[in-house]
């Protein structure tokens, strides 16, 4: 579509030379699943009923997925053998079928429903059923998370749907053709777009470093004057913080930069890219206390191969310090009581980040002899911190899965925790400080940082 679409197209031809994410060889099945029915009992429920606020999964190439209920979410490892589907972690394992997009769990979460869960990308792929593509383009519906692009999804339910565009909004993901590039993919791209709507209905647009002028209503943003001086028009959609700009079988996901980051104006951006990284002033108290401070528990390795596959089913004690400054920038320890010599195989080179805009924090680092891990998500739900990720070696590809449990030292198990510590440790090591502990490993890692008590600060 003349020459504003052809700055699109050229988008996503940058990030594919750079070699971007989203240009990876991709799982078919990979995506986000939405329940769309729910069943107890043989009786058919509706899918808020069984759980409110609805039920997804994302699955994505690597083994690893998302599940997302209400307002809770949680990590897990999938896999898939024939049609026969398997997923844990978080204390959770759930079975079921895969198949061409469709997916059905029975007992989920051990509530007694099953669950029928589609990928609307996948699914009409493998459907009869005919929709033109003038229809499909008309419904103007965003895609999220790999390819939801259902109306009904949780992030995009009509209730949601709102009509405060009038702000900043910044490129967040780009889809193409089945292709994902990701927030981190376009940061590192130096890929610069945004769109500002004025509350008059004006704005402006910004491609790659070209401002177009602009006006919008509800549902649509006309360019006045594109490189051939013409309109062009462009629907879009908004729900949550999010809005969703629909070309074709290109989709352009934009988040609300004043809402997530209270920043200035685009349009008088200084070309001053300073990550403002975890030391967002949005960073709440809360969330700096969920995670502030000292940790004790069980690291669990399954799923070996090469150079560890003898390390399946082990397990060991693991510590942690998470020492934060005011504005919430962590320093991270992280300690493991390897038999193996703890210098050489223990965390290092450990990035720490709260992200109080998916209200957790992720890890980043090396681990085992010279194994590498990348963005695990640490959650941390009633005082209980859960930390599900791959090691990989890159020289020969060896790779490990790494389970983390771990509470506060003094603060009793749970039932429902898994990994669970055994009571027996918990009453050896209780009343002991993190050094104390750190100390019966014999020669743990150095650079345990000072504790701090968010609660203290005054702001």
């Amino acid at each position: 579509m003349k020459k504003l679409l052809c700055l699109l197209m050229s988008l996503m031809m940058v990030m594919s030379l750079i070699g971007c994410g989203g240009s990876k060889e991709e799982d078919p099945n990979a995506g986000v699943y939405d329940a769309v029915s729910a069943e107890m009992l043989g009786i058919e429920i509706s899918v808020e009923d069984a759980f409110e606020g609805g039920f997804s999964m994302e699955l994505k190439s690597n083994g690893k997925g998302t599940l997302s209920y209400g307002d809770d979410s949680a990590s897990f490892k999938w896999t898939l053998d024939g049609e026969v589907f398997e997923a844990k972690g978080g204390g959770a394992e759930l079975k079921g079928t895969l198949k061409d997009g469709k997916m059905v769990l029975t007992n989920v979460l051990d509530s007694g429903v099953t669950l029928t869960l589609i990928n609307d990308a996948i699914y009409k792929g493998s459907d009869d059923s005919e929709e033109s593509d003038s229809d499909s383009d008309s419904k103007a519906v965003g895609t999220l998370k790999g390819g939801v692009d259902n109306k009904d999804s949780s992030l995009f339910s009509d209730s949601d749907m709102t009509t405060a565009e009038a702000n900043n909004w910044e490129l967040y993901m780009v889809e193409e053709d089945g292709k994902t590039y990701t927030e981190d993919d376009i940061k590192s791209s130096g890929i610069d777009a945004w769109i500002k709507m004025n509350a008059d209905g004006t704005g402006s647009m910004n491609l790659l470093g070209k401002i177009y002028d602009m006006t919008w209503t509800d549902g649509a943003i006309t360019i006045l004057s594109n490189d051939d001086g013409e309109e062009e028009v462009f629907t879009y959609t908004t729900a949550n913080e999010y809005l969703v700009l629909v070309e074709g079988n290109m989709v352009l996901t934009f988040i609300n930069k004043d809402t997530r980051s209270g920043s200035s104006d685009p349009a008088d951006d200084t070309g001053d890219d300073t990550d403002t990284g975890s030391g967002s002033e949005e960073i709440s108290y809360d969330l700096m206390q969920r995670y502030e401070g000292d940790w004790h528990g069980l690291m669990l390795f399954t799923n070996g191969t090469g150079r560890w596959k003898e390390r399946d089913g082990n397990k060991c004690d693991v510590v942690a310090r998470f020492s934060l400054d005011e504005k919430g920038n962590v320093t991270p320890y992280i300690a493991a009581a390897m038999k193996d010599d703890p210098d050489k195989y223990n965390f290092r080179d450990l990035d720490v980040e709260l992200d109080p805009f998916f209200d957790n924090m992720y890890v980043t680092g090396e681990f085992l002899d010279d194994g590498e891990f990348e963005l695990a998500a640490a959650s941390s739900e009633d005082g209980f911190f859960h930390m599900l990720f791959t090691v990989e070696c890159p020289k020969d590809g060896s790779t490990i899965d790494i389970e983390i449990g771990m509470r506060r030292p003094d603060d009793p198990w749970q039932d429902a925790d898994y990994p669970h510590y055994s009571q027996e440790g918990f009453d050896y090591y209780k009343g002991c400080t993190l050094e104390q502990v750190v100390a019966t490993f014999g020669n743990p890692p150095s650079g345990m940082p000072k504790q701090t008590h968010v609660t203290e600060w005054e702001r």
